[in-house]
C-alpha cells in the first residue's frame, strides 16, 4: 500500500512590514518664504466716455456768431462784418454771393450759426459746400427736432440763428 500523502501546509501568511518612518528634514538656514497670495483680479477699465461736441453760445450780431467760427470783427464797421459774414457763408454752402447778399444780416447770421453747429456735429466744411444754406438749416431742423423734442412744424417757424441757438443748448448739447 502506497502512503497518502501528506496535505501540503497552508502557507502562513507574511507579516506585513511596519512603514519605514520619513526622516525629519533638515531644517533651512533662513526663513521660507511666505506663500504667494492669489492674483487679485483687474479692476474693471472706466469706460470711454461719449465723445462730447462743441456746444456754443451764439447771440444777436455778426461778431457773437462769427467768433465761433475763429472769426474776430470787432472793431470793424458795420459792412465789413456784414461782408465776413457773407465771405463765411459762401465758404461754407454751395450758395453764391448773391444768395447772401440778398439776406439781411439775421439771416446770414443764421446761415453762419448753422454751418459753425453742424461742423461741431460731424460735418466737414467740404460736406457743407455741397448743401445750400437751406439744406442746411433743414439737416439743422431734423437734428435739433431729435434732440430738443421740439417738433419739426414749429422749428420750420423759427429764424435759423434761433434753432442753431437751441442746438447748442439742454439736450442738444452732450
Amino acid at each position: 500500500p502506497k502512503p497518502t500523502p501528506k496535505p501540503t501546509p497552508k502557507p502562513t501568511p507574511k507579516p506585513t512590514p511596519k512603514p519605514t518612518p520619513v526622516p525629519t528634514p533638515k531644517p533651512t538656514p533662513r526663513p521660507t518664504p511666505k506663500p504667494t497670495p492669489k492674483p487679485t483680479l483687474k479692476p474693471t477699465p472706466v469706460p470711454t466716455p461719449v465723445p462730447t461736441k462743441p456746444c456754443y453760445k451764439f447771440n444777436l450780431g455778426v461778431e457773437n456768431v462769427l467768433k465761433h467760427a475763429g472769426i474776430n470783427v470787432n472793431g470793424k464797421s458795420a459792412d465789413d462784418k456784414r461782408n465776413e459774414c457773407i465771405v463765411f457763408n459762401i465758404e461754407h454752402s454751395s450758395d453764391g454771393v448773391k444768395h447772401f447778399q440778398g439776406m439781411d444780416n439775421e439771416e446770414n447770421e443764421g446761415c453762419a450759426a448753422a454751418s459753425i453747429t453742424l461742423m461741431a456735429n460731424g460735418y466737414s466744411q467740404h460736406a457743407l459746400l455741397k448743401l445750400s444754406s437751406d439744406a442746411q438749416r433743414n439737416t439743422l431742423i431734423v437734428k435739433t427736432s431729435q434732440c430738443s423734442g421740439q417738433s419739426v412744424a414749429w422749428l420750420q417757424s423759427q429764424p435759423t440763428l434761433t434753432i442753431a441757438m437751441l442746438m447748442n443748448q439742454g439736450g442738444c448739447c452732450r
